[in-house]
């Protein structure tokens, strides 16, 4: 498992690490003797997850309490960890707020657009720059089964995922002279507290639950697959799933999805 630091590094970032994917994928980086930085808003829950790596692993941590819907947020956070010799980012942050687009405050519009794509494209513009210059690194982003279509009911959330599947996508090509390994694996329904949250008591919600992966199985399939693919969908289901969408009009999925949350 040492294999993995001395490919990217000494440290990795996980931006949004409090829980769900984020934690999970702090677990699989502390697993492989990578440092962990911790990026959250949850201080007391950071470090608890921090001081169990630690010990479990033998491995160092720093928490960075932070909020990405915050102008200068990721400035900070480079701030904070410009010592370190990072070799990993994620960037596992995201906030959605569902409801019908004409229904929210613009005040959570803001904030969706700030941590979904602001902030996201500060950290992924840094961080491709510095790993292109050292010509060493890996970068996994997020994205989601909500971003392959339009998605009524969280329909800017599921635009910001369509942003950041596509850069990470484009910009994955950009670098395959180099020695920087790009993903951007595309979940559908993930066992996290902001799915469960989220989800609805209605037949569509519990089919939903019975098909959802854990954040562990997630983290079992993206690597490995990391640094052999840019892009894919996880999960048998949810590729058979975005096949049947891409052969049917859009109108007809997005109808599909829609009435899921109606």
């Amino acid at each position: 498992m040492s294999e993995f630091k001395e490919k990217y590094g000494a440290w990795g970032i996980i931006f949004g690490a409090t829980d769900g994917v984020g934690k999970a994928m702090a677990k699989f980086l502390a697993e492989r003797k990578l440092n962990v930085v911790l990026v959250g808003r949850r201080t007391a829950a950071l470090d608890e997850l921090g001081k169990g790596l630690a010990e479990e692993y033998q491995v160092e941590y720093q928490v960075v309490t932070e909020d990405l819907s915050t102008n200068q947020a990721i400035e900070r956070i480079i701030e904070q960890t410009k010592e370190l010799d990072i070799g990993f980012v994620s960037y596992v942050a995201c906030l959605s707020v569902f409801g019908p687009f004409s229904e929210h405050t613009w005040e959570d519009e803001e904030k969706m657009l700030q941590i979904n794509i602001v902030s996201f494209t500060k950290y992924f513009h840094y961080y491709t720059k510095l790993f292109k210059e050292k010509n060493r690194g890996g970068i996994i982003n997020i994205g989601s089964m909500s971003g392959l279509t339009g998605s009524p009911y969280i329909a800017q959330y599921g635009a910001g995922k369509s942003f950041i599947i596509k850069m990470t996508e484009a910009v994955g090509f950009e670098m395959l002279d180099t020695n920087v390994d790009i993903m951007v694996p595309i979940l559908g329904s993930t066992i996290t507290p902001s799915f469960l949250q989220s989800l609805p008591d209605t037949e569509a919600g519990k089919a939903a639950l019975a098909a959802a992966m854990t954040p562990e199985e997630c983290m079992d399939e993206i690597f490995e697959n990391f640094g052999k693919t840019r892009s894919m969908i996880l999960g048998d289901l949810n590729r058979k799933n975005a096949k049947e969408m891409a052969g049917q009009p859009s109108d007809q999925t997005i109808e599909f999805v829609g009435n899921l949350f109606k």
